[in-house]
């Protein structure tokens, strides 16, 4: 009974420890890949669209993540691409993968950045992966076309002077001044998809509760637009008095 409880112990730790184990990608290795980018919901490739390479990294057993740009390059006027290069890091890296944004390691954003203009990364299927060490061909990398937002804002007693709007999807911020505010501002959104938006202050002059010395605190209020598909969707908010926007 004892001999065969330590077998089965002695086969578990060797499958544990060969799972994790994971061949790495030598470097100075050249890697061809060639494919198109496109914007699955409306059906159509996406120009001059920014790829980004990302590798695989590994930073504890079994955990690894598509975190490190090892390079990037555009498509071209048909939304198409071709692109080689090598494996110059000093880490040790798995895997590669394709997006249209970086990864981001602050639980302040969203998984992946796009400083993009025009796209952003498709949340849905973010990475195109291609796993082994030969040249890879007809890589569909996917992401979304924005469109735009008119949103008509008024703010009726803003005592903070200023308030910023960000768009979570792609870093889009906004910031208007004023005791009160009654503007529109041109947003640009992901259409078909709810689209995520913060409105921040961070005013000194928001002590009001505050120890004597205090720094002030960020104030924070989430709000969301589902936008369909219409080239220019037109939206209004009203912010009675910016008081209201709770603390965080």
């Amino acid at each position: 009974m004892n001999r065969s409880i330590t077998l089965s112990f002695f086969v578990f730790i060797i499958f544990f420890g060969m799972s994790d184990c994971k061949k790495t990608i030598p470097m100075e290795n050249v890697i061809s890949v060639s494919g198109i980018v496109m914007d699955t919901v409306k059906n159509k490739p996406l120009p001059f669209a920014k790829v980004y390479v990302l590798a695989q990294v590994q930073y504890g057993r079994g955990y690894y993540k598509f975190d490190k740009e090892v390079a990037n390059f555009f498509s071209d006027k048909d939304g198409k691409f071709s692109f080689s290069f090598n494996n110059t890091s000093s880490d040790s890296l798995f895997a590669y993968a394709l997006a249209l944004g970086i990864v981001m390691n602050s639980p302040l954003y969203s998984d992946y950045y796009s400083s993009q203009e025009n796209y952003v990364v498709d949340t849905d299927n973010p990475l195109s992966y291609f796993n082994s060490f030969n040249d890879k061909t007809n890589i569909v990398v996917k992401g979304r076309e924005l469109n735009y937002t008119k949103l008509h804002l008024k703010v009726l007693s803003n005592p903070f002077d200023t308030l910023t709007l960000r768009f979570v999807a792609n870093f889009d911020f906004h910031t208007v001044i004023g005791n009160s505010v009654d503007t529109t501002l041109i947003l640009r959104t992901i259409p078909n998809h709810r689209n995520d938006f913060e409105y921040w202050i961070y005013s000194f002059k928001d002590t009001v509760g505050l120890g004597a010395g205090s720094y002030p605190r960020w104030r924070m209020l989430r709000d969301t637009l589902n936008i369909q598909l219409a080239d220019t969707t037109y939206s209004n908010k009203t912010i009675v008095n910016t008081l209201s926007i709770p603390r965080n």
